[in-house]
């Protein structure tokens, strides 16, 4: 998840933050689990299959979960990336001992490592600020429950469209949702969900381009699948802002989110290309329709920003 920050600080309510992203944590992982024969089956064709005799813990979980993870793809690259990131951060000027939060770095760290502050962003056109937070994290258990979604579902993602592909749309949902983030508030925010809810836009973005190749059962699944993903990804942190009153309950960017799950659709449109190949006039236009909304969602939004 996106962590949103008020002023300098995260909002506070540790006990409630980690119970709900340990709840969350589980249920995602259940659900993935349950699904994995068919999510693999219809993105990869077939799933790795480990011998139970001969295997490590580590091919154990890697077979469960992400078994077309592969150390040099660029899921597992990012990943470390935001490992090296965070410990960077953690050791750069010390830990924040004012928080209850397990291993949290500085805001005034994270603020220099380049968190997003729309104030800057606009008034001193710091731009980088729109992809940089992807690569921060407010404490352990944000990078946690990050790093553990996109080894999961970055993999599967980066295994159907390609590592190019994949770089775009990760990067292109980090900058589309900093930026709808920074348009509907002003809330100082960190972490990698933008563009890992990105990838939730992407994998329904495949639905849509396939949807006339689908049989009724795999369109069921599907949709399923992705319903899930968006709900605990985008809707229930506006569920909770709306049961307090449009107080998050622990800093999540909700905004962030939804900006990268848009973004994420429309570059699906545009990136994934039909199973089978040979893409007939309703998956051309999908496209056309797809380069529309993903160039003048960022004109439309940079405007904005910029001019409003």
């Amino acid at each position: 998840m996106t962590t949103g920050l008020k002023g300098k600080q995260l909002e506070e309510n540790p006990n409630i933050s980690m119970t709900k992203q340990m709840s969350i944590m589980k249920t995602f992982l259940s659900f993935v689990t349950l699904q994995d024969n068919f999510l693999y089956q219809f993105f990869l064709g077939q799933r790795t299959v480990i011998e139970p005799k001969k295997d490590q813990m580590w091919d154990t979980l890697k077979g469960s979960f992400c078994p077309s993870l592969s150390i040099k793809s660029f899921t597992a690259i990012i990943t470390m990336i935001d490992i090296a990131f965070y410990l960077i951060t953690l050791l750069w000027d010390g830990i924040d001992t004012s928080s209850s939060e397990f291993l949290k770095p500085k805001s005034s760290t994270l603020e220099f490592f380049g968190s997003r502050v729309p104030y800057l962003m606009k008034n001193k056109f710091q731009v980088w600020r729109f992809l940089t937070p992807v690569f921060l994290h407010a404490n352990f258990m944000h990078l946690a429950f990050n790093i553990l979604s996109q080894l999961i579902f970055g993999s599967l993602i980066e295994k159907q469209i390609g590592t190019q592909k994949m770089m775009i749309s990760y990067f292109f949902c980090a900058i589309g949702g900093n930026l709808f983030g920074a348009l509907v508030n002003n809330s100082i925010a960190v972490g990698a969900s933008t563009s890992i809810t990105g990838l939730v836009g992407v994998f329904v973005a495949h639905i849509v381009v396939n949807w006339k190749r689908l049989d009724s059962s795999d369109k069921s699944n599907l949709m399923c699948v992705s319903g899930v993903m968006i709900f605990f990804n985008v809707l229930a942190g506006f569920m909770d802002n709306f049961q307090q009153e449009g107080k998050s309950l622990d800093g999540i960017d909700n905004y962030g989110h939804l900006g990268g799950l848009i973004v994420g659709m429309f570059i699906g449109m545009v990136l994934v290309k039909p199973v089978g190949g040979n893409p007939n006039k309703y998956e051309k236009q999908v496209e056309n329709l797809g380069k529309c909304l993903w160039g003048g969602f960022f004109v439309i939004g940079f405007v904005l920003f910029y001019l409003r």
